[in-house]
């Protein structure tokens, strides 16, 4: 009952009323007994177990609501070491109209804080390979003198002995210094700046700066130029990200085709809801790539995982498909995969038959755009009406709604809703009654 296999419960529904009746039960009654456990296989709580669930989930949602911000830096620090839990977070933070923004050296801390204007910055400890011990030195030099004006000062002041090449590298890369330079430039200012660093720390310890001091000459601080290199493309800044605090911050490789979503494309949550063997659209980019030779026919093929904005799924490239698309298996490309669902051992995953650009898309219902308008305003019938809200309730998604309506004195007026909807099944035929494709809002 505990691992929720219903076809042994039905097995077990048999023992149950022949040893029941065995010991004098009728077998109505026991049927009747049967039945109070049989939905346990499939999901359910004693009663004071799900009362205080409910209290939980009232409690949780009443914050969300009322301190929405401080809920999310919240949630944010809590899953700092689930990567997957954090793209989720700063998903939903976004929907809810909150920045999350990326990590900086002159205004994080260890973990996330709140900023003026519904914003929250990313502590310095979520970034990899950098600890606890090394931002509290940064952010108690910054408390005493102020900001870091350069790669430069921030070395000399913290010393090289706390920011490792390593370090540094991880918070040049993550975009926690971007207004001392390109990364690029300061990646490769980096290592002269560390080792000029070192030397002048170890002569200081053995006494040789002891002359400028007695003859109260200071020495200036140098400042490295910084060298003309070609800034990192979007493609390497989000890679950077993604690997050291398990998210993207500057923007999200999928946020320009969210647009694309509901329509004829399905993201990876929705494809999760699809039976066995059934032809898929899901639009995502791939975040691993795992190729092999297969033994029968020694021949290549690949294992994905297709990454959506919220969930991942994996997907499977046979030989001739992959002969045929291998030069478009790329991480972190936007790509719609075509094909079939399959169900194995609890795990549903996407045999892939085609692959597609989104630009081959375009979503009709909205012109490509993501605002969808409609006009209800001589909608008469109050049951349609109730039946369209309904679908609104039911179907969240990515697009946008602006809905001109009739108020109590007739007069036109225009609301955009705070909810998005998807163009998912019927509610597509209900709102193309209703839809103002060309309306200038």
């Amino acid at each position: 009952m505990g691992k929720k296999k219903v076809e042994i419960m039905e097995k077990e529904k048999v023992k149950f009323i022949e040893g029941s009746m065995k010991k004098g039960i009728p077998k109505k009654i026991a049927e009747k007994i049967f039945s109070f456990i049989e939905p346990f296989a499939d999901y359910g709580f004693n009663k004071s177990h799900a009362a205080c669930y409910a209290l939980i989930s009232y409690q949780t949602a009443y914050l969300k609501a009322h301190y929405p911000v401080e809920f999310m830096a919240g949630l944010l620090q809590t899953d700092l070491e689930v990567s997957d839990k954090i793209t989720r977070d700063v998903l939903e933070a976004d929907r809810m109209g909150i920045k999350v923004l990326p990590p900086n050296v002159n205004k994080s801390g260890v973990g996330f804080v709140i900023e003026e204007g519904n914003k929250i910055r990313f502590g310095l400890a979520a970034v990899k390979n950098v600890s606890t011990k090394i931002v509290q030195k940064i952010a108690e030099e910054r408390e005493k003198k102020g900001k870091y004006n350069n790669l430069d000062e921030l070395v000399e002041r913290v010393g090289s002995a706390n920011l490792s090449k390593k370090v540094l590298e991880c918070l040049i890369k993550v975009g926690a210094m971007y207004q001392f330079g390109s990364r690029r430039a300061l990646l490769e200012i980096m290592p002269t700046i560390i080792d000029r660093s070192s030397r002048l720390e170890k002569k200081s310890q053995g006494g040789q700066s002891g002359l400028f001091d007695v003859a109260g000459i200071s020495t200036k601080l140098q400042v490295t130029p910084l060298p003309e290199v070609e800034e990192e493309g979007d493609q390497e800044k989000l890679a950077w990200e993604k690997e050291l605090v398990g998210t993207y911050l500057s923007t999200h490789p999928l946020k320009k085709y969210r647009k694309y979503y509901g329509d004829e494309i399905l993201s990876v949550p929705e494809v999760k809801k699809k039976g066995e063997n059934k032809m898929v659209k899901v639009g995502g980019i791939i975040s691993n790539k795992r190729e092999i030779i297969t033994r029968n026919g020694n021949k290549p093929m690949a294992f994905l995982r297709i990454e959506c904005f919220e969930d991942d799924i994996e997907a499977v490239v046979f030989n001739g498909v992959y002969e045929k698309y291998k030069d478009k298996l790329v991480t972190d490309k936007p790509l719609v995969f075509i094909g079939k669902t399959s169900h194995r051992e609890g795990r549903i995953s996407v045999i892939v038959d085609e692959l597609k650009s989104f630009s081959s898309y375009v979503p009709s219902i909205t012109n490509g755009k993501d605002t969808i308008t409609l006009d209800i305003s001589k909608e008469k019938n109050p049951l349609k009406l109730k039946i369209l809200r309904q679908m609104i309730v039911d179907n969240p998604g990515n697009y946008k709604l602006l809905i001109y309506y009739s108020d109590k004195d007739g007069k036109k007026q225009k609301k955009l809703l705070k909810r998005k909807i998807s163009l998912n099944g019927s509610i597509k035929n209900l709102i193309e009654e209703y839809l103002l494709k060309d309306k200038k809002n």
